[in-house]
């Protein structure tokens, strides 16, 4: 009896094999490769048999559809796009048979459309012009990317971190911050009395005692990101520098605080070294990405590409005659890029 976890690793094959079904044999990347220049696809859709030399795995209406030249191409191109299938394979019990199955059962699948007729009609032709316009794109800007080969050094690396660490969240470990908490008090006067009978306590437990509980808050580490606090008070905190300290401070608000002070701590960040390759790759990838834009923007002027402004627009202002963004102009080059 197959147990559930075979079941289970059968099913991920099933979901594994089913998109990759349409790379098998040559056919249909030929039709592929010919619809993208010029040809018919029915007349380019036709299984032929293969004849490479190798074992025949498969035959179709007497035509040779799978040889295991064929099969081993197709099974390791698999592998190689997808990286994760390979820690499967131990998982998955007979995956050669089953990607042979998924195979030839395209080719039967190919056969029928063709047999039938349904790859001439018109729904077809349209989603079938639509797919290779897509895939000739996906294409087109894969080859181009590649034009932009960027390189960024450890050192500019290492400057990127050291100057812009604070701003990226993810790097932070520890926000650092004066440690505080403090007493409100309505008048100055009183203030400079609670601070005096504070000296050298623990400030949360003189409140409990000195029946001040109320007027008690522990502020945690006060950083310039502290929200909840008293702009003016907070900035009158983080300036202290010696510790302990016991002082009274205004805040914005006109109320007077004893605020204790324990401590200062430096704000902690992922070390570098391992942060350091994913914000080689991100650098990378703004690099590359600034060039292509800056690219597509020098391009377009070249092409004399123009934009119409949308309807709406040009009715708003129809005084002053057809409206365009023309990419020879400064001012409208980033928006020609982004649509390009």
């Amino acid at each position: 009896m197959m147990s559930y976890k075979t079941t289970g690793n059968s099913a991920r094959m099933a979901l594994v094999v089913v998109p990759i079904l349409f790379l098998a044999g040559c056919a249909p990347i030929e039709w592929v490769k010919n619809k993208m220049g010029a040809g018919n696809p029915s007349a380019n859709n036709t299984t032929e048999s293969l004849d490479d030399g190798s074992k025949v795995l498969a035959t179709l209406d007497g035509k040779v559809i799978v040889t295991e030249t064929s099969f081993n191409q197709a099974f390791d191109r698999i592998l190689d796009e997808n990286p994760q299938l390979k820690q499967m394979l131990p998982m998955i019990p007979n995956i050669k048979g089953q990607f042979l199955k998924g195979m030839v059962s395209q080719e039967v699948v190919n056969k029928y459309v063709t047999d039938n007729g349904i790859d001439t009609s018109a729904e077809y032709q349209q989603e079938f012009e639509q797919a290779v316009r897509s895939m000739k794109s996906a294409l087109n800007t894969k080859y181009f990317t590649q034009k932009f080969p960027v390189n960024v050094s450890d050192s500019e690396v290492q400057k990127f971190y050291d100057e812009h660490k604070q701003d990226i969240p993810e790097l932070l470990v520890s926000a650092g911050g004066v440690k505080a908490s403090g007493i409100s008090a309505k008048t100055e006067a009183e203030a400079k009395q609670i601070a005096a009978a504070a000296q050298g306590k623990n400030l949360a437990q003189y409140a409990g005692t000195a029946n001040k509980k109320a007027n008690f808050r522990d502020f945690g580490s006060v950083t310039d990101k502290s929200t909840g606090i008293d702009t003016g008070l907070k900035v009158k905190i983080m300036a202290l520098k010696k510790f302990p300290a016991v002082e009274v401070l205004k805040a914005t608000d006109g109320t007077f605080w004893v605020v204790s002070a324990t401590g200062a701590q430096e704000a902690q960040y992922q070390p570098f070294e391992k942060i350091k390759n994913e914000l080689k790759g991100y650098l990378e990838n703004k690099n590359r990405g600034d060039k292509i834009t800056s690219e597509i923007e020098r391009l377009s002027k070249e092409y004399k590409l123009v934009i119409v402004e949308d309807e709406a627009k040009a009715d708003a202002d129809k005084e002053a005659g057809p409206r365009v963004a023309q990419a020879s102009t400064e001012e409208d080059a980033p928006s020609a890029a982004r649509v390009a």
